[in-house]
């Protein structure tokens, strides 16, 4: 890629619905538990230093600090990877979109987060402030399923989260943010979780309301985002997990 290209290229970090973080080729960006990092994110899960984002010259890189949960890429768990556009930085519950827009088409990206902050879809603030509308629906290929599940989870949501494929249908049933039930196709409870997660086309619909439903989950929404990003990188799929 040439040095005037490069130029041209704008990069971004963005965790679904808050606007994106432009990321400034030559800076650090520190990512943690503890509120001096550039990106503090207050939960359990996370290490107090677990993450950074850095500049090589060429491209941005994502390195791992020695993170007791690790730091995930793509759902497979990484020490140090270079991140190319639409890739998935997973974070203890959290999981964060970067992307590379050229000039043309940032101004398109800009207009397109305003369009959906006015329609109550999305709020340009903190990342540790998210608050998503009553309801969301949507494409999974423009969101995925577990970006929505830590949305939702941190932000403390009471609701139903359904999915539709061409082949099969699926609810998640959420409590304070927490799964408390699942059922797609003919699985239910965690299994039903875990393969709804490895869905990659499909529509979401979120409708944030009280619900009637016989509570088979009994992990925590972060532990089954965790332990489904260890099962992938494992090759583990949806089976029983490993005691």
């Amino acid at each position: 890629m040439s040095k005037e290209k490069r130029k041209k290229l704008q990069y971004f970090l963005a965790c679904f619905p808050a606007k994106p973080i432009q990321l400034e080729p030559g800076r650090v960006y520190s990512i943690g538990r503890d509120e001096a990092n550039t990106i503090a994110l207050p939960e359990q899960e996370v290490s107090r230093k677990h993450a950074l984002i850095t500049w090589d010259g060429v491209q941005f890189v994502l390195k791992d600090l020695g993170a007791s949960n690790g730091t995930y890429l793509n759902r497979r768990r990484v020490q140090e990877a270079p991140l190319k556009d639409d890739d998935k930085i997973g974070i203890g519950g959290r999981i964060f979109t970067f992307m590379v827009r050229s000039e043309t088409t940032v101004d398109g990206l800009v207009k397109r987060a305003q369009a959906l902050q006015e329609r109550g879809k999305t709020q340009a603030i903190e990342i540790s402030k998210l608050v998503p509308s009553h309801g969301l629906a949507g494409s999974l290929s423009d969101f995925g399923l577990a970006e929505l599940l830590q949305t939702i989870e941190l932000n403390r949501k009471t609701g139903r989260l359904s999915l539709t494929t061409d082949e099969e249908k699926g609810d998640i049933y959420l409590r304070d943010g927490q799964v408390v039930a699942a059922q797609f196709g003919s699985e239910e409870g965690e299994k039903a979780v875990y393969s709804m997660l490895l869905v990659g086309a499909g529509w979401f619909k979120f409708e944030g309301q009280e619900f009637e439903a016989e509570p088979n989950v009994d992990s925590s929404t972060s532990a089954i985002l965790m332990e489904s990003f260890r099962r992938i990188d494992e090759g583990a799929g949806n089976g029983p997990a490993e005691q």
